[in-house]
């Protein structure tokens, strides 16, 4: 409630409580495990042939 009555998103608290806790470097590593866990819900690359199951 606090929240929305100073417009402040959860996600951003969320952000900034879990930058507190791991600090700047571990923040960054963090960010970098986000982008590749959306990376992943993907394919990431192309293989040079084709399976083929008969």
């Amino acid at each position: 409630m606090i929240e929305r009555l100073l417009g402040i998103d959860k996600a951003e608290i969320a952000g900034t409580r879990m930058k507190t806790e791991l600090g700047d470097n571990y923040y960054n590593v963090y960010k970098q495990l986000l982008q590749v866990k959306q990376m992943t819900q993907g394919a990431q690359a192309k293989l040079p042939f084709e399976f083929t199951i008969n």
